[in-house]
């Protein structure tokens, strides 16, 4: 085999590997987005939940008014996704819900982490969500 032909083939191995590489890499990321879309997902649907919970009247097995007495339904706090568990702060005023993913996210150590909150304030009678991205 000529010279040339050993670096066409080598230039070859160089080219295809780097594909490899930057395919699984992509992967990763993709991955590692779909992962926090899904949280970010389930959190607004428990989210959704205690705001239900947080508009029914007592007498029909909500909070009246208050998220005081609001837990978590069995079925979300673990799935496919990740685990979840739920805070009450501010004098019962205020959800706190942390989903922590299975994948790693942005620092490649720890998972992917979403804040999910709903709080109410009294110019309206909607909660106000936010969502944090954590990792």
């Amino acid at each position: 085999m000529g010279t040339a032909q050993l670096l066409y083939i080598t230039l070859g191995v160089i080219i295809i590997g780097l594909a490899i590489v930057t395919g699984l890499q992509m992967f990763q990321v993709y991955s590692q987005d779909s992962a926090r879309e899904q949280l970010i997902s389930h959190s607004l649907t428990i989210l959704s939940k205690a705001e239900e919970y947080y508009k029914k009247p007592t007498n029909l097995g909500g909070g009246g008014g208050s998220y005081n007495g609001f837990q978590l339904p069995s079925e979300f706090t673990r799935n496919e996704l990740g685990k979840f568990s739920v805070s009450l702060v501010a004098n019962n005023q205020r959800v706190n819900i942390d989903a922590k993913g299975d994948l790693n996210g942005y620092d490649g150590n720890n998972p992917v982490r979403i804040i999910a909150r709903i709080s109410k304030n009294n110019k309206n009678r909607y909660g106000e969500m936010q969502i944090l991205v954590r990792n």
